[in-house]
């Protein structure tokens, strides 16, 4: 069964792992730097007790000398050189003696060593004595009584030392370089490791992290693409509840927008029928089917007119943007003459620019395009009535068209206000004007624009405006040929 474990629990397992790893290298690091210190204490104490052992054996060797020269010769000068030499016997057999007795080891060995450097220290001593005394005594008397005491000292010392040699041996500087590139190797197996282990916690621990947080980001692209989503993450951390609400999220923005596309689909259909039979009957009336109107009548009606007019425009709008949502803009494509598209545009705003008193100009092509004509005109037929709208009377506006790569760009120019650089994008988003007030003053959605941009994209081109304030604008889209 997977564990659900939350991303901090992770990465409090990740965190404790490298510590456990590292604490374990500098437990192996510790026990070898100790090995290492207890060898070159040993290294020292052993090469200090050899020096103090030595030290004692050329005291008792230079007594026992100055000893038999003082009995050979009388002089008192060597009786003054042996005393010399054994003065300091007691004090250097008590340091060797300090230098052993903490190693339990060595503690009988020492204190065997202290009974024979005592012992013989008081054989020399009466000996010399006994010269002191009997200044008669023979040279081969004292060699008989000095020889044995000395012999057995040096002998006990020397295997004493040779003992000591072999510790020393063991903990010599190339035993102590060794240790020292055993630990060498150890930090650096410990680097080692310590990045495998970080490898392999990243790779089962994090990685599944990185795979899902991969997955949510695709999810977002989706979204907004409009595509449908992956199928949701596993797990239950932090992650999984956040994927869990994205797509719980994802359904409600979905259903929000099935409603509003059934609501607008509705209405727009629903209010079709009524204008028509209400546009119907204006037009009855204002032809004298129940009677001449007087003057104020007939201006009603015309207002009304307007009215329905521009209703049903924004109902056929309505019914266009529903279906651009819907993906169910179906496009005729087919070859089509630039000109036709002209000539059936302009036809269509004819009485809108005789009303305001704008003349429609248009370039003599015999360009081609491969498109949807009838949407195309809507196109061209929306941008000429924007144009027309904001032209000064007595003035043009032109209809162009200019060959590009495997493209032609159509243009819309007027000589109106212009549009500001700073909204010449946000005027192809639904519902955005330049000024609030347009609205009501020159008519219109705010829709028109927006749906030409979908038109065109949908041919897989491209539509946008150059413009300069005051000085008109030109609208343009391209299209393949």
């Amino acid at each position: 069964m997977p564990l659900h474990l939350k991303l901090s629990q992770k990465g409090l397992i990740v965190v404790s792992v490298l510590l456990l790893v590292e604490l374990f290298f500098l437990g192996m690091l510790f026990v070898l730097l100790e090995q290492t210190e207890r060898e070159a204490r040993q290294y020292e104490r052993s090469n200090q007790i050899i020096g103090q052992a030595n030290a004692l054996l050329k005291i008792y060797y230079d007594g026992g000398i100055a000893l038999t020269m003082y009995a050979t010769t009388q002089m008192p000068t060597y009786g003054e050189k042996y005393d010399e030499a054994v003065k300091h016997a007691p004090e250097e057999t008590q340091a060797l003696y300090d230098l052993l007795k903490d190693d339990p080891q060595s503690l009988e060995k020492a204190k065997a060593l202290v009974k024979t450097f005592t012992s013989a220290n008081e054989n020399l001593n009466e000996l010399k004595k006994s010269i002191d005394q009997n200044s008669n005594i023979s040279v081969v008397g004292l060699r008989k009584r000095m020889v044995p005491v000395l012999t057995g000292l040096l002998t006990e010392l020397k295997e004493f030392t040779r003992e000591q040699e072999k510790i020393a041996s063991r903990t010599d500087p190339q035993s102590a370089r060794r240790m020292r590139n055993e630990m060498k190797w150890v930090v650096l197996g410990g680097v080692v490791f310590n990045v495998l282990v970080a490898i392999l916690l990243t790779r089962f621990l994090i990685g599944g992290i990185t795979r899902r947080l991969e997955v949510l980001t695709d999810n977002t692209y989706r979204l907004a693409s409009g595509e449908p989503l992956k199928n949701p993450v596993g797990g239950g951390d932090e992650i999984a509840r956040l994927d869990k609400t994205f797509h719980q999220m994802a359904d409600a923005l979905e259903q929000a927008a099935r409603w509003k596309r059934e609501l607008v689909a509705m209405v727009s259909h629903d209010l079709r029928t009524p204008l028509t039979s209400v546009k119907g009957s204006l037009t009855l009336l204002s032809a004298g089917a129940t009677g001449d109107l007087t003057p104020q009548a007939q201006e009603v009606v015309i207002v009304a007119e307007n009215e329905i007019e521009r209703l049903s425009h924004l109902v056929n709008d309505l019914l266009d943007v529903a279906k651009i949502e819907a993906g169910k803009l179906d496009l005729n494509i087919r070859t089509a003459r630039v000109s036709d598209i002209f000539a059936r545009s302009m036809d269509a705003v004819k009485m809108l620019a005789e009303k305001a008193d704008v003349k429609i100009e248009a370039d003599e092509t015999d360009k081609q395009v491969q498109a949807d004509p009838d949407r195309i005109v809507q196109v061209v037929v929306n941008l000429l009535s924007n144009a027309i709208k904001f032209t000064p009377a007595g003035k043009s506006v032109r209809l162009s068209v200019f060959e590009l790569k495997e493209q032609i760009e159509i243009q819309v120019i007027d000589e109106g206000r212009g549009v500001p650089a700073e909204l010449q994008n946000a005027i192809f988003e639904r519902f955005k004007q330049v000024d609030k007030a347009d609205a009501s003053e020159k008519g219109g959605t705010g829709l028109g624009l927006a749906i030409c941009k979908a038109i065109v994209e949908q041919h897989g081109g491209a539509i946008g405006v150059r413009s300069n304030q005051k000085e008109g604008s030109t609208f343009w889209f391209r299209l393949k040929t």
